[in-house]
């Protein structure tokens, strides 16, 4: 029995290794999503077998052991180059910060620097950026504009918005502090609902509709901060549920924001007609929010930061893991990290956070961020 729970521990972690592009046969993605859980179970058969006595059974659970702490250590730490890319991880494009304290949830001296880097100044280039999944728009629009308020967030993304969430926001007042804004043009398309921008400083342009990812649309807004031009983008994926191979070049397309991509899975069965693929806007210093449905455990998610322009903000910041969901469930804390902060290579991340909102399954990310 210990033999056999070895083996399916073994093989669970080894779909880690699967090319990313049979990523989105199903059930891959749920897999591998939970392939971070597989920490417990190992180390209470590594516990029986030294209860037992199957010393060899345990000596087989210790290289297991050592690769998921390396995985979660890879987050965190810097690694040789020869085991980044064993293991697919990309090499990180800036110098992280030294002190780890400072990437961990909101700190005192965070707090304390909160109102200097909570607004956009057009010769301070600090801001702050703000995701949240609201859940079919159930999110609590008071609870969530008290929240905006206090930690002086300049960019709001959100996803699963619904046209009464709107109307909830609006009546908080959320046009008092973020008056203008971006909402994802309704389509087929639409997985729980719309996405939305919402800005405290005037963009100098903005759309309903950008990279098209088969999901949807993702609206953008740009804003001239110390001279340059910063376009932000509110992105929702479609889970694996609504399809696998959706799924998989949902994420593969978000590689059109920094540049010009063909998705290696462009399928014939789509449901609309039109023309593949589609191309970002002309590149430019991006940050890209949102619930992307994938972690840094899934072989596609580590391709897209591998082979694009875009970093993943914890990734960088050597933040370590930074669960979002699920955030409502009863006696189950959050266990995955599939909301997301991506940036180009001019824009650097400080600190990152995450924030419980009543309503919302997922917890809010929050990101300061400076230009280079």
């Amino acid at each position: 029995m210990l033999w056999v729970l070895y083996v399916l521990v073994a093989l669970w972690m080894a779909l880690w290794f699967v090319p990313y592009s049979v990523n989105g046969v199903r059930p891959l993605p749920e897999c591998i999503a939970l392939i971070p859980m597989l920490t417990v179970p190992l180390v209470l058969v590594m516990g029986a077998s030294a209860v037992t006595g199957h010393w060899l059974q345990w000596c087989i659970g210790v290289p297991l052991l050592l690769v998921q702490l390396m995985w979660f250590g890879a987050s965190r730490w810097n690694m040789p180059r020869f085991i980044l890319h064993l293991f697919g991880f990309s090499e990180r494009r800036r110098r992280a910060r030294a002190d780890s304290s400072e990437h961990s949830d909101v700190d005192a001296s965070h707090q304390a620097r909160s109102e200097h880097m909570g607004s956009i100044s057009l010769h301070q280039p600090h801001f702050k950026v703000m995701s949240l999944n609201c859940r079919f728009g159930r999110a609590d629009a008071a609870e969530l504009l008290t929240y905006v308020q206090s930690e002086h967030i300049d960019v709001l993304a959100l996803q699963e918005v619904t046209e009464e969430l709107i109307e909830r926001l609006d009546k908080a007042g959320i046009g008092l502090d973020m008056p203008y804004r971006s909402l994802g043009r309704p389509s087929p398309q639409d997985n729980g609902g719309t996405n939305a921008l919402f800005s405290r400083v005037k963009p100098v342009e903005q759309s309903a509709a950008s990279v098209d990812i088969l999901a949807a649309n993702i609206p953008t807004l740009c804003i001239e901060i110390a001279g340059k031009r910063v376009r932000f983008a509110s992105a929702h994926p479609k889970s694996p549920g609504r399809g696998g191979r959706f799924w998989q070049i949902g994420i593969e397309r978000l590689a059109g924001f920094s540049k010009r991509i063909t998705s290696l899975h462009e399928i014939s069965d789509i449901s609309h007609e039109q023309a593949f693929p589609s191309y970002s806007p002309s590149p430019q210093d991006t940050v890209v929010m949102g619930d992307l449905n994938s972690s840094i455990y899934h072989p596609v998610f580590r391709h897209l930061i591998r082979t694009s322009g875009l970093s993943d903000a914890a990734y960088e910041m050597r933040a370590g893991l930074h669960p979002t969901f699920p955030s409502s469930w009863r006696y189950v804390p959050s266990i995955l990290e599939i909301d997301h902060v991506l940036l180009t290579e001019g824009v650097v991340p400080q600190s990152i956070s995450t924030a419980i909102i009543p309503g919302s399954d997922h917890r809010a990310l929050i990101v300061a961020i400076t230009l280079s």
